[in-house]
């Protein structure tokens, strides 16, 4: 659910660039040295090991919106909001 709902919070990075083709999400690894405004690894050192499926961010959208409840403060579309039509 973790991974669902962060790949929902900043899936909106590329539907606010229009769609583009050019913005992932991508797996990395590096060196942990704090933490951003959104409590997100901020990291040194980075390695891309792996972006991330279509398949798996529609499979995160539908584990998001089947939940119950509200889902927190992060920008989300309004289908993963409280009462948003899917």
């Amino acid at each position: 659910m973790w991974v669902a709902r962060r790949l929902c919070d900043y899936i909106h990075l590329r539907d606010d660039d229009g769609g583009s083709t050019d913005v992932h999400p991508w797996v990395l690894k590096g060196e942990e040295t704090g933490r951003g405004p959104d409590n997100e690894p901020l990291v040194l050192d980075v390695e891309p090991v792996a972006l991330i499926a279509e398949s798996v961010i529609a499979e995160a959208e539908g584990v998001v919106a089947r939940q119950r409840g509200a889902r927190g403060p992060l920008h989300r579309p309004a289908r993963f909001s409280r009462g948003g039509s899917g």
